[in-house]
């Protein structure tokens, strides 16, 4: 995530963040499994679909890019495509267009999953 200073949607995960750890007990902190709904990829979509649905866009349109060109929508939101990150999906084929690999140690021998 790259982010101009004190846009809303940085602004709005940092606050679901907040109040998602001010309100779980030190156990529901403490468990691993809970890592992806604190601050994973659905958070994270769940805020941009927030703060695109402001602008009359809707998440429908981020599925439908998720496999083709970046798009730049209202207030400054770039989303790119899957293959820019390079995420190792089901008939997935590393990327020449690639911005970064992604290695989801969470899921990987060693990773935090698996801890």
């Amino acid at each position: 995530m790259a982010s101009a200073p004190q846009h809303p949607i940085l602004r709005a995960i940092i606050n679901h963040v907040v109040d998602k750890a001010m309100a779980w007990s030190m156990e529901e902190l403490q468990d691993v499994e809970n890592v992806i709904e604190l601050c994973g990829p659905r958070p994270w979509t769940d805020r941009i679909a927030e703060f695109l649905s402001l602008h009359g866009r809707s998440l429908d349109e981020i599925h439908s890019i998720a496999l083709k060109d970046p798009k730049l929508f209202p207030g400054g939101v770039l989303i790119l495509p899957a293959s820019s990150f390079n995420w190792p999906y089901e008939g997935f084929q590393y990327s020449t267009r690639a911005l970064l690999r992604h290695y989801v140690a969470g899921y990987r021998p060693g990773g935090w999953r698996n801890a």
